[in-house]
C-alpha cells in the first residue's frame, strides 16, 4: 500500500517546498518595503499639514511686508521721524477697523494727504475726514484726498474744517446732480484752480454742477464748459468787453473785476442785460461753443433750478456725517460690517506677521529643503516598492504552481485512497 509521503512525493510537492519558501521570503520583501512606503506617506502627510500651516503664516508675514513697505514710503514724506510714523501707523489700524477700510488704501490716503499738505497737528483730523469722505462716497481714501486737497489748495485754506466744508458741498452735488464722489472728485480738480483764481464761490461751483449734470453732460464735460466760460470771462471777446465797458460806473473794469464781485453766473447775467437777451447776442458774449450749452442752460431753462440748488448750498453743513450713516446702515449694514469683520483679520494678520516676519525667513529655507528632501524619499520608496513587486513575482509564481500541483496530488492520494 503506497503511504502518503511516497505519493506527495510522486506528485512533486516536497521538492517544490523550497519555492514556497522562497515566495514567502519575496511576499515578505514586498510588505516590507510596502510599509516604507506607507511611512514615507504618512510622513508626507504631517509635511504638508505643515506646509498648510506654514502658508497661512506665510500670508500674515507678506501682510505685514506690505504694511511696513506702505509705512517705509510714508516715513519718507514726514523725514524719518520713527515716533511720528508710529502714531500714524496706529491711526492708519484705528481708521482701518472703524470705517473697514483695507490698511493699504488706509496708508495710501494717509501718505497723500501728508504729501498734499505737509505733516502737522491737523493731519490726523485730516485723515478722517478723508476716511469718512471715502465711506460715506463708496471710493478709497486716496480719490478723496484728492478731491479734498485739490480744492483746499486751490481756495488757501487746507484745515480740517476746510476739508469738512468741501466734503460736504461735494455731497450736496451727488444729491442733486446726476454723478458719484469719484467722478465729481475728477471733475472738481479740473476747475477749483480757476474758479478759486477768479474768485468764484465754492458754493456757486457746486450749485453749477449740481444744476448742469445730466443736462449739459456728465461731470468731466461739465468741467470743461466751467473753464471755458471762465477762460472768455477773464479774457473777454469784443461784444463782451463792450459790455464790461458799459459796467464801469459800478468800479468794473476787466472781466476778472466781474466775476469777482458777481459770481460766475451772475457775471453772465451782467453782461447779458446789456444785451437784448437773444441767444445770438449770449453766443457774441461767449463765442466759445462748447461752453455756449453750459450759458444758454444757465441763464435760460435752468435759471431757476440753479437759483434753488445755490441757496440749497447754505445748507450743506451735516452732509458727509449723513453720507456715512446712509452707507454703513439700513441696506448696507451687512457689507460694512463685513468690510470691518475683513478690516479687523488683517489686522491681526499683520500683527501675527509683525512677530513672525523674522522666523520665517529660515523656516522658509528649512521648508524648502524639507520638501525636496521627502520628494526624494517618496521616489526612493516608490521605486523600492516596484523593484520588490518585480523580484517577488517569480517567486509568486512558483508559489501558485506548488499549490495547483499539490492540490492535483492530493486529489489523487484521495483516489487511491479510495481504491484501497
Amino acid at each position: 500500500m503506497a503511504n502518503i509521503r511516497d505519493l506527495l512525493i510522486g506528485v512533486g510537492f516536497d521538492a517544490r517546498m523550497a519555492g514556497a519558501n522562497k515566495a514567502d521570503k519575496a511576499v515578505g520583501k514586498l510588505t516590507g518595503k510596502a510599509d516604507g512606503l506607507s511611512k514615507a506617506l504618512r510622513t508626507a502627510s504631517a509635511a504638508f499639514a505643515g506646509f498648510a500651516v506654514a502658508r497661512q503664516i506665510n500670508s500674515a508675514v507678506d501682510a505685514s511686508v506690505s504694511f511696513g513697505r506702505s509705512m517705509g514710503l510714508l516715513q519718507t514724506f514726514i523725514g524719518g521721524n520713527v515716533q511720528r510714523a508710529t502714531e500714524l501707523r496706529d491711526a492708519i489700524k484705528d481708521l482701518s477697523l472703524e470705517f473697514g477700510k483695507p490698511l493699504e488704501d488706509m496708508t495710501r490716503g494717509v501718505a497723500e494727504t501728508v504729501s498734499a499738505f505737509g505733516d502737522d497737528a491737523a493731519t490726523l483730523d485730516r485723515m478722517r475726514v478723508a476716511a469718512e469722505a471715502a465711506t460715506g462716497g463708496f471710493t478709497d481714501t486716496l480719490t478723496a484726498v484728492g478731491l479734498l486737497s485739490a480744492v483746499t489748495k486751490a481756495y488757501g485754506d487746507t484745515s480740517a474744517a476746510a476739508l469738512r466744508k468741501v466734503s460736504d458741498l461735494s455731497f450736496q452735488v451727488i444729491q442733486d446732480g446726476q454723478t458719484t464722489f469719484p467722478e465729481y472728485g475728477h471733475a472738481i480738480q479740473m476747475v477749483a484752480s480757476d474758479a478759486a483764481a477768479l474768485g468764484v464761490s465754492q458754493e456757486e461751483v457746486s450749485a453749477t454742477f449740481a444744476t448742469l449734470l445730466g443736462v449739459t453732460g456728465n461731470a468731466n464735460r461739465i468741467a470743461t464748459q466751467y473753464r471755458g466760460i471762465l477762460a472768455q470771462l477773464k479774457t473777454p471777446s469784443a461784444a463782451a468787453a463792450k459790455a464790461i465797458a458799459l459796467l464801469g460806473k459800478e468800479g468794473i473794469r476787466s472781466g476778472i473785476d466781474l466775476v469777482g464781485k458777481r459770481g460766475m453766473v451772475g457775471a453772465m447775467q451782467a453782461l447779458v442785460a446789456t444785451t437784448d437777451g437773444s441767444k445770438e447776442a449770449i453766443a457774441a458774449l461767449l463765442p466759445q461753443q462748447e461752453s455756449q450749452g453750459a450759458a444758454f442752460a444757465l441763464l435760460g431753462a435752468q435759471a431757476d433750478t440753479y437759483a434753488r440748488k445755490m441757496a440749497r448750498t447754505g445748507t450743506a453743513t451735516g452732509n458727509t456725517e449723513r453720507a456715512v450713516r446712509d452707507a454703513t446702515t439700513g441696506f448696507n449694514e451687512a457689507g460694512h460690517e463685513f468690510d470691518r469683520a475683513t478690516a479687523k483679520a488683517q489686522a491681526l494678520q499683520v500683527e501675527l506677521g509683525d512677530k513672525l516676519a523674522m522666523p520665517l525667513a529660515q523656516l522658509k529655507t528649512n521648508a524648502l529643503e524639507a520638501a525636496t528632501a521627502l520628494a526624494d524619499d517618496l521616489v526612493f520608496a516608490f521605486r523600492d516598492m516596484g523593484d520588490a513587486a518585480e523580484d517577488a513575482e517569480p517567486q509568486v509564481n512558483a508559489l501558485f504552481a506548488t499549490v495547483s500541483s499539490t492540490v492535483k496530488g492530493l486529489a489523487l492520494v484521495g483516489t487511491f485512497a479510495t481504491l484501497q
